[in-house]
Formats: structure tokens, sequence, C-alpha cells
């Protein structure tokens, strides 16, 4: 049976303690699990732990969210409507100035979305929490149904995402902008090792010009020109080996900076004497290699204590 788990979750009194009366009445017709498409059984083990919660509590937040929350409980009975966001974001809007629209997908960052995560030590301050996610409070929930379509439907994922691909490709036309796309804004998949989606990726950079650019934890990444790639740096010691095969690779560095000390950096460099703006805009592949892309610290990140990825002294 599918979805063991959400079926014990409704048996469960203690469970359901914050579920209203009406809610619980209301369960077996608005709420009926057998309507839920993906399978949510061992959720846990699929999720990193935040600085707040444990990955046991987040699964478990979830699950009483899909109960309670019928929009939310509507978004996992079906497919997603779109997987690239256009123009939505504050930084990928930036990027009109400089002649180009940007389509960027948002994932959760699930483990096998970012492997490196846990050696970078970056899982619990990861970006995912930060932007829009701070202000709307359920997106992650919906990126969560993103990335769950992503691995159980992978056909139906490849359609919609040459959907949105068409889609942004219409858009740049009437804009008379050049059309570029980021599949990891908050995960680090390796597209190029699915063989469907890298020849999607190859036929649309070839037949029309499509521009694909991500950040990455894996300097060791292949993709044979049709990512540009730059590698996102962590202090973690464990991480250290891999900083050093992106600097003997030259590969442009993206490095976290608390604001109280940019201007020093800025000044003295760090990794490699260029330091260019990564505030700017969101188009990487525009910023030379061998350079360190400097980003301010934004939302809880400069608060935090918890990470070695931010520059602060």
């Amino acid at each position: 049976m599918k979805n063991k788990e959400l079926y014990q979750l409704l048996k469960d009194k203690k469970q359901l303690k914050n579920i209203s009366i009406d809610n619980k009445i209301n369960i077996n017709n608005t709420f009926n699990p057998n309507k839920i498409i993906y399978n949510l059984d061992n959720l846990e083990h699929l999720l990193f732990d935040s600085k707040k919660e444990t990955s046991k509590e987040i699964a478990t937040r979830i699950k009483h969210k899909i109960f309670t929350d019928k929009k939310i409980f509507n978004a996992f009975c079906k497919f997603p409507n779109s997987l690239l966001s256009i123009e939505k974001d504050l930084k990928t809007s930036k990027n009109s100035k400089n002649g180009y629209i940007t389509g960027i997908q948002y994932l959760y960052n699930l483990k096998q979305f970012c492997s490196h995560a846990k050696i970078a030590n970056c899982f619990k301050t990861c970006i995912v929490h930060t932007g829009n996610a701070i202000v709307f409070q359920n997106i992650n929930i919906f990126r969560l149904v993103k990335a769950l379509f992503k691995i159980q439907y992978p056909n139906e994922y490849l359609k919609l995402l040459k959907k949105d691909t068409e889609k942004l490709l219409r858009i740049a036309k009437k804009k008379n902008l050049k059309p570029c796309i980021r599949l990891n804004g908050t995960s680090d998949i390796e597209y190029e090792k699915d063989p469907n989606i890298f020849n999607y990726i190859k036929y649309y950079t070839i037949q029309h010009n499509i521009k694909y650019y991500d950040y990455t934890k894996k300097p060791l990444r292949n993709t044979q020109g049709f990512i540009d790639l730059t590698f996102s740096y962590s202090n973690e010691s464990k991480y250290k080996k891999y900083v050093d095969i992106a600097l003997s690779k030259k590969m442009r560095i993206a490095v976290v900076i608390h604001e109280k000390v940019i201007d020093k950096y800025v000044k003295q460099g760090f990794l490699y004497s260029k330091m260019v703006n990564g505030d700017d805009n969101d188009l990487t592949f525009l910023k030379p290699n061998n350079s360190t892309l400097y980003l301010k610290a934004k939302g809880f990140l400069p608060n935090s204590k918890d990470n070695n990825f931010m520059l602060v002294n």
C-alpha cells in the first residue's frame, strides 16, 4: 500500500490533535489519502535536518499540513502546472538589463539532489530556507511536490520541462531577450548524468541557443560545455580538497561574505586576486573564470553562527 504512513497518521488520535474537528469530519472527503499521487513513505529519509527541525520533524509537519490545508493537499494530488519560474524573483529579474531572460527551477533540496551538502556543511543553512521561503512559509512544500514529481514521474517531468522551455523561448522572442535557464535554483543535480535530460539540454542549446548555467559544489562535473558552472565555496575542512580542485581548474568560485567585511575582501582578494560582484545580476556565465564571485549574506545568514561558507572576519 502506498503512503502507509499517511494512513497511520489519520488513525493516530495523538497525531491529529492539531487538526480541527471540522477537518476531522472532512478527512474522508476533502482530504482522502487515496487521491494523493506521490509516495510519501519514508519522507524523513529524503530530507536534511534544518537549523530548527530534524528531518523527522519536518516530514511530520509536512504531513500535518497536507491534511489541514486544502491547497497543499490538492498539490499532492496532481502534477505541477510549471517547473520554471520566469522573472519572479529579485535577482534573476535583474538579468533583463543585460539582455537576458532566465527560467529558474526551484526544487526542495533532497539528499539525493545535494550529495555534497553535508561535506560542505551547508544543509542546515541552505538557500532553500532564504528569500521567498521566509515570506511564504509553505513555498518549500510546493518545491517538495516538484522534487517528488521529478523523481517519481521522470517522463512527465521532462515533458513539462520542455513545455516550460518553449514558453521561455516565446517570452524571450517577444521581449527581444536572450533565453537562459538555471535548473538548480535550490539543488545540485548532475543533469549531465541523466541521458534524457542532458539530450534535452544539448538540443535547446544547439537549436535555440539557450544558455544553461548553475552553481555547484562538485568541481569534477563534466557538462561538456553545455552547462556553465560556478563553484560554491565552503571553509569546511573536509571540503577543502574540492576547493583545491576548483582552483586548479581555475573555476569561477562564489563566496558568501558578511556585509561588514565585503570591502575588505574586495580590496585584498580571496582565493583569487580578482573579485567580481555577484549580486548585480544572476548571469554568472558572463563573469570571468579564475575569479571570486562575492555575494552579500542575506536573510538569516548574517546572524547565523552555524556555517562555514560565509566569510565574517
